[in-house]
């Protein structure tokens, strides 16, 4: 379907139903329904019964999504869904990439976090950023062994900081010196609190109101 603007002048927008895709050097996209607007450069991917879920990947990250929203580049996006949940996967920067954006510190550097949510705002290259809101769970590590829970959590992608909100539960592996045998030994470390801040100039995690911890 297209849309034309004016009457019959210049195509507005326009509608790619069944199995649509769309590719470039940096970006992929595909859902069961695409459209396009031509004047704004926006691109709206939904899903359908039966169809596979509508997916965006870039350099970056890879969203799955019954309804997402995003620019031609792929460099903003909002991923939503109200039966499913939006599931995304944050890629490692490449060694030497110059726009990449700063995974926090608490987190490996060589490893994707996963994330589900029921929200997601994405924008992309080194000051950007991505907020999952809505029972959000991120996850590190072939066992799970970063774990983030809450009901927002937002990743600013210029200084590495993170900040989750809302009945907030982070499991993390820690190191810590035995008193007895002074060896450096990795621990299990669980936190509970309505408020998580990482600062990673700092490498600090502060938690607050009903904050409590388990381990060292």
């Amino acid at each position: 379907d297209t849309t034309l603007k004016g009457g019959l002048g210049q195509i507005e927008e326009a509608t790619f139903i069944g199995s649509a895709r769309f590719r470039d050097e940096k970006t992929q996209a595909a859902g069961s329904t695409m459209r396009y607007n031509m004047d704004t450069g926006q691109v709206a991917l939904t899903g359908a019964p039966g169809e596979p879920v509508p997916r965006v990947v870039n350099e970056q990250i890879q969203v799955d999504a019954t309804n997402i929203d995003m620019n031609v580049e792929g460099s903003k996006m909002r991923a939503y869904g109200e039966s499913r949940r939006v599931q995304s996967i944050m890629f490692p920067a490449k060694p030497g990439a110059k726009d990449a954006p700063r995974t926090p510190g608490l987190m490996r550097q060589d490893q994707p976090v996963n994330g589900v949510s029921r929200e997601l705002m994405y924008a992309g290259g080194e000051n950007g950023s991505i907020e999952l809101t809505g029972t959000v769970m991120l996850v590190q590590g072939e066992k799970s062994e970063t774990q983030i829970k809450g009901d927002k959590v937002a990743i600013d992608g210029k200084t590495g900081n993170l900040l989750a909100e809302g009945s907030v539960i982070s499991q993390m592996l820690v190191q810590d010196t035995n008193p007895t045998t002074k060896q450096r030994e990795t621990t299990r470390s669980t936190a509970f609190g309505q408020q998580m801040q990482y600062e990673d100039a700092q490498r600090k995690v502060t938690y607050t109101t009903k904050a409590h911890l388990i381990g060292p």
